[in-house]
């Protein structure tokens, strides 16, 4: 596969894998002679030359008679929590000097990993390093492909629906990341807008999976029934978030100019003085391409009040007065 993307003309400078690609001489002969790079992980009993290719040790031998002074601190990638930072030294192996051996030590635990190194010319120690720390980008979306799009929903049989089927679920991973990217809201462009607020979560993959699911395979309920049920439990989980106060009581609320609900932006105000309710309903951006009706769900402040309890209504309420019985059946969720 990768002298195909090669000869279909997709450039890359490394190639990087686990120890099974790493303890294939093949594969590393096929990158050397066509002149791309690699950062393969090898397992700590794997027998490297050193000393000017004199001496054969093994890999977790070579890491124990290092001095300290040849660690250094450097961050592979960032990570759900922040900088995945690790110690990182590298030795020569055998008489070429662009083939090397990458450690890697854990700071906290001491675990050690190591990987087979190689490059067309000399690079410096933080190339390697990064190539190495994009595997954790590679697996996070291995294991999103396979939960999200049925990446592995599929017994190998023959390559060519093996190949199909692969294809079409990186394409369909590809096409919500981009439906998840441009739904979010630029927040930056509200100076404003307070760091804790309580709008629902933005809209991540899973939910736009589930969203599109449910057109191309209706339920009972309506589709804007089914978006305002989107908006309610993200809007859960971002009160799940919110700041509390020391005695654990929920931070009062933030007045703001306006309510940002991910890829869908809904301004509610409330006549006090009539007891009705206008609603302003923007569908921006890729939402409105994907679910093409007036949203379902509103949240209000009940009498104008900042301080007052928020209020959630459903479309056969938007043009009664608050405080009226709905003569809808539908079942609503509970503030």
């Amino acid at each position: 596969m990768i002298e195909a993307a090669l000869d279909a003309g997709c450039s890359s400078n490394w190639v990087t894998g686990d120890e099974v690609y790493g303890q294939d001489p093949q594969l590393r002969s096929a990158l050397e002679a066509r002149g791309v790079g690699y950062v393969l992980a090898v397992a700590r009993t794997t027998k490297v030359r050193i000393n000017e290719n004199r001496t054969v040790v093994q890999a977790a031998t070579v890491a124990a008679s290092l001095p300290r002074d040849t660690w250094h601190r450097q961050s592979a990638d960032a990570g759900t929590k922040g900088p995945r930072s690790y110690d990182w030294t590298w030795v020569q192996t055998g008489a070429d000097k662009n083939r090397l051996l990458l450690i890697r030590r854990n700071p906290a635990t001491g675990e050690l990993a190591f990987y087979r190194c190689w490059s067309p010319g000399q690079v410096a120690l933080v190339a390697p390093i990064r190539v190495a720390g994009t595997r954790w980008c590679i697996e996070e979306c291995f294991h999103a492909a396979q939960g999200q799009v049925g990446l592995d929903h599929y017994q190998v049989r023959h390559w060519t629906s093996w190949h199909r089927h692969v294809t079409l679920a990186m394409l369909a991973l590809a096409s919500l990341t981009a439906v998840a990217a441009g739904a979010k809201p630029d927040r930056s462009a509200d100076p404003d807008r307070p760091v804790h607020s309580c709008d629902p979560f933005d809209l991540t993959i899973p939910e736009i999976r589930h969203l599109i699911g449910t057109l191309f395979k209706p339920p009972a309920a309506p589709p804007h029934h089914l978006l305002a049920w989107s908006i309610w439990r993200r809007l859960l989980q971002a009160q799940a978030d919110a700041p509390t106060t020391d005695d654990g009581s929920p931070a009062a609320w933030t007045p703001r100019s306006r309510s940002h609900t991910g890829g869908l932006v809904t301004e509610a105000l409330l006549r006090s003085q009539r007891g009705l309710i206008m609603t302003t309903n923007r569908l921006e951006g890729v939402t409105e391409k994907l679910i093409p009706t007036a949203l379902g769900l509103i949240n209000v402040r009940v009498g104008g009040r900042p301080d007052g309890p928020a209020m959630m209504c459903w479309p056969s309420l938007m043009t009664a007065p608050c405080g009226s019985t709905s003569t809808s059946t539908s079942p609503r969720p509970t503030a």
